[in-house]
C-alpha cells in the first residue's frame, strides 16, 4: 500500500472545496519555511471570511480504526495566535491514510475532520 501524502490530499482538498462552495477560489500556499513560521498549509478568503488550514495525514491507525493525529507544539501555538485574533483556523484531518482509499473514496469531505483551532486546549499535542 502507498501512504497518502499530505500534499496529495491538500490539493485534491482545494480542488473539492471549490466545488462545494460553488465558488472559484483564490488558494494561498506557504513556503515551507513560511509553514514553520505561520503554522498554516493554505489559506483563502471566502465572502469576506478569512480560512486558514493545516492539513494533517495520519499513519497511526487505533485498533478501533479511528486515525491518531500528531503536530508540533510550536505549529499549535502559531495556529492559536491567529484564531485568538479572530480567523477561522482549522486542522483538517483525512480519516483515509492510503492512496487506494482516496481512489475508492474519491469525495474527501465524507472522509475528513475539521479541527476547530479554537477548541484544542494550550499545551494538548495529540488529536
Amino acid at each position: 500500500m502507498v501512504r497518502l501524502s499530505e500534499k496529495t490530499f491538500e490539493l485534491n482538498f482545494c480542488n473539492q472545496f471549490e466545488r462545494l462552495v460553488k465558488k472559484k477560489i483564490f488558494w494561498f500556499g506557504l513556503t515551507q519555511k513560511q509553514e514553520s513560521q505561520l503554522g498554516f498549509d493554505a489559506a483563502t478568503i471566502l465572502r469576506g471570511d478569512c480560512f486558514f488550514f493545516q492539513f494533517k495525514a495520519s499513519k497511526h491507525v487505533l485498533k478501533n480504526k479511528t486515525r491518531k493525529f500528531y503536530t508540533s507544539h510550536k505549529q499549535l501555538i502559531n495556529l492559536q495566535k491567529l484564531a485568538v485574533a479572530g480567523l477561522n483556523v482549522f486542522y483538517v484531518l483525512p480519516n483515509i491514510g492510503e492512496t487506494i482509499e482516496l481512489i475508492q473514496n474519491p469525495d474527501l469531505f465524507n472522509y475528513t475532520w475539521f479541527l476547530d483551532v479554537h477548541q484544542i486546549k494550550k499545551n494538548e499535542k495529540t488529536f
